[in-house]
């Protein structure tokens, strides 16, 4: 798959124009992955983060404005639940995250993934 990336440089000019875009092309290999049928639910949220269910009318919509940080977590403990290996690393003194890209465990679309499903 290429990637086609473009930057505006600030410095060249005023960032508005089309002249600053610069394009940087390079090969992304996607390896084979899982991606999960259906979106998480808040009712499914609040079983693996550990929280109070509330039931109501709203438990089978989709969880929203979920924190980058907060979504981490529901993949380390989701990976956990299931007996897979953690993909993320994160420091709750720092708030640091870092990947182990050869695990199985849960993790979130990167950029690069999205264009790729995108395309089908």
């Amino acid at each position: 798959m290429k990637e086609v990336y473009k930057n505006i440089n600030s410095k060249q000019g005023i960032p508005v124009r089309r002249k600053n875009l610069k394009e940087a092309i390079r090969d992304v290999k996607i390896t084979p992955f899982y991606l999960a049928k259906y979106t998480v639910t808040k009712e499914f949220y609040e079983i693996i983060m550990g929280k109070k269910l509330a039931i109501t009318n709203d438990a089978r919509k989709p969880k929203l404005n979920v924190s980058w940080i907060e979504a981490v977590k529901f993949c380390n403990l989701l990976s956990d639940a299931l007996g897979y290996d953690n993909y993320y690393h994160y420091d709750n003194d720092s708030n640091e995250v870092g990947c182990n890209y050869w695990t199985n465990g849960f993790r979130l679309l990167f950029v690069q993934l999205r264009f790729y499903l995108l395309k089908f």
